[in-house]
């Protein structure tokens, strides 16, 4: 009876394990005084998990209940899938959730932006091809997963 409940136990225990998705974000900080013009092209013409942003201050707590971004601050170019988003100061937008499976296996194949650029009173940087996952600083840990839980580039 022992040998069938440990049996049970660890079957149900592999199937739970092996049936869940953990995924990381990968996010901009906007951490100056003034807005932030983001443009990003996605790999496919879809929006990804959609827009979302969160206010900095809870990010630092660790509340990330995220917002849907309002129409009126970001344009979605289908055609070209490229995304325009004005990020207020203080502010923090996701660009794109990943599996963290293969955030260190595969992750040219699986990262879904081609291109980056911010532009904001301090300047402009652009990203391109690798660069824009490259430029992604991990962030939090999680034990369970041994990976970050948070990808960032912040503008200042």
């Amino acid at each position: 009876m022992k040998r069938l409940i440990f049996t049970l136990f660890i079957i149900s225990s592999t199937l739970l394990l092996s049936s869940c998705s953990i995924f990381c974000d990968f996010v901009v900080i906007n951490n100056s005084n003034n807005f932030l013009d983001i443009q990003y092209e996605r790999k496919s013409n879809e929006l990804g998990k959609g827009l979302q942003y969160l206010y900095l201050d809870d990010l630092k707590k660790g509340k990330n209940e995220w917002k849907e971004l309002p129409q009126d601050r970001f344009e979605f170019d289908q055609k070209n899938s490229t995304i325009k988003v004005r990020l207020a100061p203080n502010e923090v937008f996701r660009v794109e959730g990943m599996d963290v499976f293969y955030v260190n296996k595969q992750p040219d194949e699986h990262f879904g932006l081609k291109s980056l650029s911010l532009v904001g009173r301090s300047g402009s940087i652009k990203y391109e091809g690798n660069q824009v996952f490259e430029n992604f600083k991990p962030e939090g840990w999680d034990w369970f997963t041994r990976n970050a839980t948070i990808y960032t580039i912040t503008y200042k």
